[in-house]
């Protein structure tokens, strides 16, 4: 693949991959605090789970695997599906977990801001993408009654 085409590519997807490039930073943020879903009672332990290095290492492998279909531009077996879900269901699931700490500590982070930024945009491009188009052209059209 030359470069100009990989560029084009880039250039394409680029806000996929500057949101995989976010996740992986989210990803080192996390190990980087240690432990960080461990609070003062009342403590749940289910976010406890998701400083343990498999979720991490999952988030990690959906970044890795949103970089590698934005750069080569993949659409074979519907990997920018694929890519859509598995960013859309790892960031709200962070989120979650930041909006319920958060709410037990009865304050505001910027973690939780920033997840939230993060996952209003995958769901705005994702409601941008071509397949979903097509698919909501095929509803509003059988509900005319012409298909």
């Amino acid at each position: 693949m030359t470069e100009e085409r990989l560029m084009k590519n880039l250039d394409k997807n680029r806000a996929w991959f500057w949101t995989a490039i976010e996740m992986l930073g989210l990803a080192v943020y996390l190990v980087w605090r240690n432990q960080y879903f461990e609070v003062p009672p009342p403590q749940r332990t289910i976010l406890g789970l998701l400083d343990d290095p498999v979720p991490l290492m999952m988030l990690v492998a959906f970044a890795t695997f949103t970089i590698v279909v934005s750069l080569w531009n993949i659409k074979h077996l519907h990997a920018t599906l694929i890519r859509t879900v598995f960013v859309w269901f790892s960031l709200f699931v962070y989120f979650g977990a930041f909006f319920v700490r958060d709410w037990d500590l009865h304050r505001v982070s910027i973690e939780t801001i920033y997840t939230g930024v993060l996952l209003l945009r995958v769901v705005h491009e994702a409601l941008r993408h071509p397949e979903l188009r097509a698919v909501q052209k095929e509803l509003a059209a059988h509900k005319q009654g012409v298909v």
